[in-house]
């Protein structure tokens, strides 16, 4: 009998980061559903503010997680959370 999938090997860095980004995308999707008339860039923007992270990294955390998608100037947003959600 195999147990290793209940033991936790991730270190608390890798669970804290997970945890962030969690509530990153979580945030991004409450406020560009709650507020359809601001950019997604306006949005990124203000939580980047929240998180002390730049836009590009609040972006590169909702592109691995699939939310966020450039398409030339013309970004997609999927709002079913992507893949990694």
């Amino acid at each position: 009998m195999d147990n290793t999938s209940d033991i936790e090997l991730r270190t608390p860095a890798q669970r804290a980061k997970e945890e962030r980004s969690d509530a990153i995308c979580s945030d991004f999707l409450t406020a560009y559903k709650a507020h359809p008339e601001a950019t997604p860039h306006r949005i990124i923007c203000g939580i980047a503010d929240k998180y002390g992270l730049t836009d590009v990294g609040v972006k590169a955390i909702l592109t691995k997680r699939g939310i966020y998608k450039v398409n030339g100037g013309n970004p997609q947003i999927l709002t079913d959370g992507g893949s990694e959600l």
